[in-house]
């Protein structure tokens, strides 16, 4: 491990990232971080006896992301914005024996800024590196009789405000060495500094029991995850 991260230090200025620009489109998959919003949803099922189908926690989201990557002089400065979703539902006959069903939906808009180190391995750019992002949270739910709810609107939490730090791994595959496009995969962890506020949810959802929980119920959302990207060399 010593000796990698002395390779890194000594390769850092021969790389394919090296004076380039770039633009980047593809997809991005999240998992673990939702312990709080999960808790919120364990208590909803926890108090609907009735349920035939509990909700499900929601412990994978999935988007998209675009980007702008520079690399002057052996260092990536790289900019984008991201969009993960993920949907859970319930679903039973409530005490009025009337068929009920819950829509749970989250929505992640976030802005990052990365700074990379770039390396070389046998044609293959490396590129580890640390970064943030400011992302916005918000949930959407909605519940009606299965046949009636696709015509139903969804009632909206305000938007929250997330922060986080992130540590990555960007790797570059393919043409990208000789100008052209390419591929970059990216497994990283994103470490949530500042929560959002999971009260208005837990209002809506518990209605009965949220006054016993925490009055400041916030998920801060650490988790893993990994990119996929497009790469178009520009220059």
């Amino acid at each position: 491990m010593k000796n990698f991260f002395s390779a890194l230090l000594i390769l850092i200025s021969g790389t394919s990232f090296s004076q380039t620009v770039y633009f980047g489109a593809g997809y991005n998959l999240a998992t673990g971080g939702f312990d709080d919003l999960n808790d919120v949803i364990d208590r909803y099922n926890e108090t609907r006896t009735w349920l035939g189908t509990p909700m499900e926690n929601l412990n994978i989201t999935k988007g998209t992301v675009f980007s702008f990557g520079m690399a002057p002089g052996g260092f990536i400065y790289e900019f984008g914005i991201q969009y993960n979703r993920a949907k859970t539902f319930a679903k039973g006959v409530d005490n009025t024996q009337t068929e009920q069903q819950r829509d749970l939906y989250l929505r992640l808009w976030g802005l990052y800024m990365d700074f990379g180190f770039p390396v070389v391995d046998e044609g293959v750019s490396v590129a580890p590196g640390f970064g943030w992002d400011l992302t916005t949270v918000k949930y959407l739910t909605r519940v009606a009789p299965p046949d009636q709810i696709k015509d139903v609107d969804k009632t909206k939490s305000d938007s929250e405000l997330g922060m986080h730090v992130r540590f990555f791994v960007k790797i570059a595959l393919g043409g990208f060495d000789d100008g052209g496009a390419g591929l970059m995969i990216e497994p990283y962890y994103s470490l949530g500094l500042m929560g959002a506020d999971l009260t208005d949810l837990n209002k809506e959802l518990n209605s009965n029991t949220w006054q016993n929980d925490p009055e400041d119920l916030k998920e801060k959302y650490s988790y893993f995850g990994v990119r996929l990207m497009f790469l178009l060399k520009a220059g």
